[in-house]
């Protein structure tokens, strides 16, 4: 069963026009122009602090910018409609970011619930998400202490996923997992992003995770946004000494085994 096309007709795109975001006067995002096409997927990278995560938050209406302009799913976000437009985007955070008073479950149909869904078109879509992001079905009724780390992921990737949103926000959604199981939910996620054919914005550290996730990459540094392309784009053609650099630190740091 496929959730009802909420957003069927929707031009599914994130569109950022000299967007610009400081805190207490020291800039954390300077002006950044960044489009992102129905279907494709499109990973920041760069160091802690670059201002990658304030991208996506400003692309959600958490945090208000400071110049420039956003559109979500083809519809200019403002602060009267933030709300509305988060709907149709699904956010994955770094753990999961899963309530722990409710169980895998409730989490995951939050959202639905408070929109009216009835209990049967929650079930049933929940039942096709555990099947799709593969979560055994005895883990739906646990609290999140009681999961895995690769299963409080999927589980948040379910809840992201329940109404089935054009667009998919991803926060470092592997960073806190062990080796092991970051490769297989790699794997899981590539597929994922083929199959549904999403729009993707993906934030990462890893730039070889980037260039695994395909499409298009995003180098960030100082709240500046170097350069986007491919992976090839960036070796061959870079456009900005950051990016060689980056390109090379991470290298030395899978060599060594190191975080870069």
């Amino acid at each position: 069963m496929r959730a009802r096309g909420l957003w069927e007709g929707d031009n599914s795109v994130i569109q950022l026009d000299q967007v610009s975001k400081s805190y207490a006067g020291r800039c954390v995002l300077q002006p950044t122009s960044l489009q992102v096409m129905p279907g494709q997927t499109v990973s920041l990278v760069g160091q802690s602090g670059s201002g990658k995560s304030t991208v996506l938050r400003i692309v959600l209406g958490l945090i208000r910018l400071d110049g420039g302009s956003v559109a979500l799913n083809g519809a200019p976000l403002t602060p009267g409609n933030a709300r509305r437009l988060r709907h149709g985007a699904g956010y994955v955070i770094q753990d999961g970011g899963l309530f722990p008073h409710l169980t895998a479950a409730d989490n995951v149909v939050l959202l639905a619930r408070h929109l009216g869904w009835d209990a049967g078109r929650r079930t049933a879509r929940v039942r096709e998400l555990a099947e799709m992001v593969r979560l055994p079905e005895d883990a739906l009724g646990r609290y999140p202490q009681q999961l895995s780390g690769g299963q409080r992921q999927r589980v948040g990737l379910m809840r992201a996923l329940m109404l089935d949103p054009p667009v998919l926000l991803l926060d470092e959604p592997l960073g806190a997992l062990d080796p092991l199981t970051r490769a297989e939910l790699q794997r899981e996620l590539r597929a994922l992003f083929s199959q549904l054919r999403k729009t993707v914005l993906l934030v990462t550290h890893d730039l070889g995770e980037a260039a695994y996730f395909g499409g298009n990459i995003g180098v960030m540094h100082a709240g500046r946004l170097l350069q986007l392309g491919t992976l090839c784009e960036l070796r061959e053609a870079p456009a900005d000494p950051y990016v060689p650099a980056l390109i090379a630190a991470q290298q030395q740091a899978a060599l060594t085994g190191t975080a870069a």
